[in-house]
């Protein structure tokens, strides 16, 4: 089962919506956001992770993780 429709995940994202967390998807693949998340993080930032690219991915990161944090 991928993360995208794993109950687990779905309550995750939920609650840290809830909670006015941010959530920052690290995407595997360009597998489109399941309904039951979709709704909740399809605006949001995201890391297309790479591993060919590897330090170019997690300079991307923590780009994003930066960004997001002078946010709050």
């Amino acid at each position: 089962m991928d993360a995208n429709n794993s109950r687990n995940v779905i309550n995750e994202v939920s609650i840290a919506m809830e909670y006015g967390k941010k959530v920052i998807p690290i995407r595997l693949d360009k597998a489109p956001y399941s309904e039951s998340i979709e709704y909740d993080i399809i605006n949001h930032d995201y890391v297309m992770y790479d591993e060919s690219r590897l330090e170019d991915t997690i300079q991307e990161m923590l780009k994003i993780i930066v960004s997001t944090m002078k946010m709050i």
